[in-house]
């Protein structure tokens, strides 16, 4: 019984004659197109199908075609020289069908994003994307059940409703490296729901309790407050308002809130505020009455005032609770107790899906086993299941190390009790002290539901100090942002400790924030004691400072002549102070998106008049200038074309996945369009946060990301976002962006800056020529970074001069198995390798067919 066969019926796409181009989801066969016939084991009649191909009309350009070939694949032709979004193999049933699930297998090039279309019996359209970087044969499931993604036409609610009246295949044209290509399919199968069985609802709406408000480690205090556990005393008679904050994301699809609170008196009002990514929302509850009240309310944005960010109407989840206010209103100045019983939350979740799992790993210490010395660390695991009912099911444990090679396995029988309580299991873990890297990875398996997943990381501190030597020439750069740290002894401190620890991963570049309110807060009024300790700390620790100019004081006119010329004369002064230390000024962030809430013809006017001034205070500053989050084309044309001068264009381009040939590309072209001028990556990263990248992924993409872009030979400078990550809220993006977590403990990624910038710490970078697609490599002075996005990749080389070394992104020794004068190096995929210490080149490299995947891709 092979991957496709199943002792329940699977109706099968048998290929019998395909349509030629023409577009239109649900379009008409050709009249000499004949059906495909769809058959299920034991039927006594057929279902047809109807096979099209769809060029993606609504973003016109793309052309391709779909066609059979001799050995039965289905393959989908794409060509988007001309533009378009993307192409489609659409298959329209002549009868509408209860499915479960579409499996198939898929051969398409390793960068290509699939996406899965289906049209539901009310004319609904619902799409999910996959991405699979891999060229070989590959395996796939499309679940129907829980289906969470886009969706539009018919009922429009997100549900799936049986029957299916049509399944298509698309094959999307963001990050494909060659714009023509094909990809096939074959083994295309239908699974129907059981006969007779009913239709499921996919979702589920659990209520659980998001806080009781008693552990005060969670929250801060604003104003005249203290706080206990589960209650919150405000002295009215010191203020008239004042709040607790803090961090909780709103697990799944919030659909109502209620919150509990007893106490206060009449005439008091609690304001309760939600986030989310660059969101805010605020609501404001009816009177206390001195009573237990309880407060009821659809999840926003119906009857929320909207606080600020990005307002295009859409609630970018996940939500979180981040505050209460307590307003004395019409209330006694007195001091006044709230009584913080639950806030609990209506959520929405698949319903194969009510287990959600975090974990974490940490290091206990070194001792001595079996006369080994060995390496202690800790590894935790908690889980919360959004049931009513508890669940048994079975907890596995695989330790990894960096090349995915099992150290440890461990299985054990674990309840999760209901209504989102946490349950938690602990291991006690010893690693080989050789290792500066560990994974435990962690898989909950129980009947009628998804497995739940969740990985912890433990990284080793690094050792050594590094260099505190100021070098302007190095392209090393990271957001360590100083500023963010408070201006008290415990801020400070830690403030040097961050500084130190990017002293010793080889940081030589850091963007700094100077911030027109904190150091001009009224007109004529300047403060910059704090900075200036910003800007000698990063020194100290050798670390040069370009400084970003940003945002508005509270006393000018915003977005106004006024406002600009205002602006620039605060630019003068802090540019005058600082011009013998900083020699780099940034002109705002991100102004082609909501940072700039005025006109945005207005930008490039105060670049224009915020570059007169800088140079004027200093001719040999540079001014980096436009800022754009992404690279917005568009915006960059805007400012040229209003003669917005600059020396250095600054960018980030952020982006879902990287594709080493298209992200070098697009440097490339955008320095061409601005005249050949400096092209800086002034923020880009990627999260760790529970549907974002993986720890072990983000150090790949970090290490990735930065030889890319020095490798295109248009990026001179790269900063990451950012280096301590802002927060502890395991789901919510804006708190995992960082190569440190919050307590200063690293990260994979870490290391990975560390081999990076403390290998390749001298000479310019230098792509190296005698190493061929799908292989790059980067070199500096003696040093070679080599690395290929694909399996099976196989390099030989000669040395010519030296004795090298190499060593994996971790900072692992690889050993380098010579035969004569000639060593051959297997590249994992997407894992760089570095080498150091000699002169090598390149003698052949080889492309093996990598090992068939068995597993099959479900989503």
């Amino acid at each position: 019984m092979n991957e496709w066969t199943s002792r329940r019926a699977w109706i099968i796409v048998g290929v019998a004659c395909l349509v030629g181009r023409f577009g239109g989801l649900g379009a008409n066969a050709l009249p000499e197109a004949r059906d495909v016939a769809l058959l299920a084991t034991g039927a006594s009649s057929p279902t047809a199908v109807t096979w099209s191909f769809n060029a993606g009309k609504e973003f016109p350009g793309a052309d391709g075609a779909i066609r059979l070939e001799a050995d039965g694949p289905l393959v989908l032709e794409y060509d988007f020289s001309g533009g378009g979004n993307y192409v489609a193999a659409i298959a329209s049933l002549e009868t509408p069908l209860p499915v479960q699930s579409l499996a198939f297998r898929v051969r398409k090039p390793w960068e290509a994003t699939l996406t899965v279309r289906v049209v539901d019996n009310t004319g609904q359209t619902h799409q999910k994307s996959v991405l699979a970087e891999s060229a070989d044969w590959l395996a796939m499931e499309c679940r129907l059940s829980g289906w969470v993604g886009p969706h539009w036409g018919g009922a429009d609610d997100g549900e799936i409703h049986q029957p299916i009246r049509q399944i298509a295949l698309l094959i999307e044209r963001s990050g494909l490296v060659q714009n023509a290509g094909a990809v096939r399919f074959d083994a295309i199968a239908l699974r129907p729901m059981e006969p007779g069985a009913t239709v499921r609802s996919p979702f589920m709406e659990p209520t659980y309790r998001v806080t009781d408000f008693t552990d005060r480690r969670s929250f801060q205090t604003r104003g005249a407050c203290e706080l206990s556990p589960g209650l919150a005393r405000v002295d009215f008679s010191q203020t008239d308002q004042a709040a607790i904050g803090g961090s909780i994301a709103l697990l799944g699809q919030p659909q109502e809130l209620e919150l509990i609170v007893e106490g206060g008196h009449p005439g008091n009002q609690i304001e309760i505020q939600l986030g989310s990514h660059f969101q805010r929302f605020s609501r404001t509850l009816d009177k206390q009455d001195g009573g237990v009240n309880r407060f009821i309310m659809p999840a926003p944005p119906e009857g929320w005032d909207f606080g600020g960010g990005q307002s295009d109407g859409d609630v970018r989840l996940p939500l979180r609770w981040v505050g209460l206010t307590f307003h004395k209103g019409d209330g006694p100045s007195t001091l006044t107790a709230f009584r913080l019983y639950a806030l609990r939350c209506k959520t929405r979740i698949p319903s194969a899906e009510p287990v959600t799992m975090v974990a974490q790993m940490g290091l206990t210490g070194i001792r001595w086993e079996t006369e080994k010395k060995v390496r202690r660390v800790w590894a935790f695991c908690e889980a919360r299941n959004l049931q009513s009912e508890p669940i048994r099911g079975l907890l596995t444990m695989r330790l990894l190390d960096w090349d995915g090679d099992e150290l440890r396995r461990e299985e054990r029988d674990w309840i999760l009790p209901g209504l989102a309580l946490p349950a938690r299991q602990f291991y006690g873990i010893s690693i080989p002290p050789n290792l500066n890297f560990a994974e435990a990875t962690f898989e909950f398996n129980a009947e009628k539901i998804e497995t739940a997943r969740a990985v912890g990381t433990f990284t080793l501190p690094l050792a050594e100090a590094g260099a505190g030597t100021l070098e302007p020439d190095s392209p090393w750069g990271m957001g360590v942002y100083l500023y963010r740290y408070p201006n008290t002894p415990e801020g400070l401190e830690q403030m040097d400790h961050a500084a130190a620890m990017a002293q010793a991963a080889g940081v030589k570049w850091s963007r700094e924030e100077f911030s027109w309110a904190g150091t001009e807060p009224a007109r004529g009024q300047f403060n910059f004691e704090f900075y200036d300790q910003v800007v000698d700390t990063a020194h100290r620790h050798g670390i040069s400072v370009y400084g970003l100019l940003a945002y508005w004081s509270r006393w000018t006119e915003p977005y106004t002549e006024q406002g600009i010329e205002d602006f620039c004369a605060w630019a003068r002064v802090v540019v005058r102070r600082y011009k013998d230390r900083i020699k780099h000024w940034e002109v705002y962030n991100e102004p082609n998106i909501f940072f700039w809430k005025g006109p945005r013809e207005l930008y490039p006017v105060l670049l224009k008049k915020c570059y007169a001034a800088i140079k004027e205070e200093d001719p040999d500053a540079q001014v980096l200038g436009i800022s754009t989050a992404g690279i917005d084309l568009q915006f960059i044309r805007q400012c040229l074309d209003a003669g917005a001068p600059f020396d250095v264009l600054t960018i980030h381009p952020y982006r879902q996945r990287l594709v080493e040939e298209s992200f070098m590309s697009e440097l490339q072209d955008v320095a061409e369009r601005v005249g050949g001028r400096p092209v800086w990556i002034t923020e880009m990263g990627w999260s760790t946060q529970m549907d974002g990248v993986s720890e072990r992924d983000q150090a790949t993409l970090l290490a990735r990301t930065y030889l890319a872009a020095v490798a295109s030979g248009a990026s001179q400078n790269i900063s990451w976002y950012n280096f301590r990550s802002d927060g502890t809220d395991p789901y919510y993006n804006e708190h995992n962006f960082g190569v440190l977590r919050r307590d200063l403990t690293p990260k994979p990624a870490y290391r990975a800056l560390a081999t990076v910038c403390r290998t390749l710490d001298s000479g310019a970078p230098m792509r190296r020529a005698d190493f061929k697609s799908p292989v790059y490599a980067v070199q500096m002075d003696d040093a070679l970074a080599l690395w290929t996005p694909q399996e099976g990749v196989s390099v030989t080389c000669r040395i010519t001069e030296g004795k090298p070394t190499a060593r994996n992104l971790m900072g692992d020794r690889i050993s380098l198995r010579l035969d004569g004068d000639e060593f051959t190096l297997i590249l994992k995929a997407q894992a760089p390798v570095f080498i150091q210490g000699g002169k090598i080149e390149a003698v052949s490299q080889k492309q093996d067919t990598p090992p068939t995947r068995t597993e099959t891709i479900r989503f």
